[in-house]
């Protein structure tokens, strides 16, 4: 599964570069929020050694490292279930100090406090947790 020639990981070099992701098959794309895990990794762009980012570094630079939290690929809103629901609430309780209870379960309560973290942020307050809001929480978990 790694590339002789640069010792990259070889994951699905057939399918599309992940906007936000560089080089990585690691962390979350801020552009996105999606996983970088299937991203078309190419020799020619950076250091094979970092997948084209500095260690430490997340994908725009701003040196905080991958995401701490996944979210998943798709949308989060109100009847959501699941591990990316958890992690949606483990945020919540880190950035906000909410003490969500951590069940995987996103009920109407959960999506008034996405709405006020939307609307504090400049986001638009639908209560979705989509790739926008995705990006932000992501640039949010170093901070």
């Amino acid at each position: 599964l790694f590339n002789i020639a640069n010792g990259q990981l070889c994951v699905n070099n057939a399918g599309p570069q992940i906007p936000g992701c560089g080089n990585r098959t690691t962390g979350f794309s801020a552009a996105t929020g999606q996983s970088c895990l299937l991203n078309r990794v190419t020799a020619s762009s950076g250091d094979s050694s970092t997948g084209g980012v500095q260690q430490g570094e997340d994908q725009q630079g701003k040196g905080k490292g991958p995401a701490k939290h996944n979210f998943g690929n798709s949308i989060l809103k109100n009847g959501s279930r699941g591990e990316a629901a958890k992690e949606l609430q483990r945020f919540l309780n880190e950035v906000l100090k909410l003490g969500l209870v951590v069940d995987g379960k996103i009920g109407p309560k959960t999506i008034a406090v996405i709405k006020k973290w939307q609307a504090d942020r400049g986001l638009v307050a639908d209560g979705l947790v989509g790739p926008s809001t995705k990006a932000k929480m992501h640039e949010e978990e170093g901070d």
